[in-house]
Formats: C-alpha cells, structure tokens, sequence
C-alpha cells in the first residue's frame, strides 16, 4: 500500500474548507459577481491548506457600479447568453 503524506479530509477540514469558499463567494458578491458554475473541480487547494475558488467564466454581473441592482433594472436590460456564444 502506498505511504501518502498528510492529513484526511475529516469534519474539521471540511468545515475549514467551507468557510473559505463561503469567505471568496462572499468577496465577490460583495463587489457584485455571482459565480454560477461553482462546483468541485472549480475549487483548488493550494499546499499551505489556502483554498481558491476558480473559473468565474459564466459569472454574472448583479450590480451596476454605482451598486445598483441590475435584475430589476428598469433601464438597464439583460438577457440569457445565446447559444453559440460566449
């Protein structure tokens, strides 16, 4: 059987991991970024045990930059992305 350094994945880093990514989706909807594709594999954690949230390649803008909320935007109109496009 082979020797593999380091810890297992018990409750304690689970939450420790959690509470990281709930700390980087809360950074980016504080600036407005709603991820949208969040998932495993778009979660990394580097060695020193800091966890990165990746790939906000279908993230959505929710706020304008005056931080208004561009859902219910009566002037301000968004749509689904076609298919086809990025």
């Amino acid at each position: 059987m082979e020797l593999v350094e380091g810890p297992t994945l018990g409750e304690r880093m689970k939450q420790k991991i959690a509470w990281q990514v709930a700390d980087a989706l809360e950074a980016a909807h504080d600036k407005g970024i709603v991820h949208r594709d969040l998932k495993p594999g778009n979660i990394k954690i580097k060695s020193d045990g800091t966890v990165k949230v990746l790939d906000f390649g279908l993230a959505k803008q929710s706020r304008d930059r005056e931080g208004a909320d561009t859902e219910n935007s009566p002037t301000l109109t968004t749509s689904a992305t076609p298919a086809g496009s990025t």
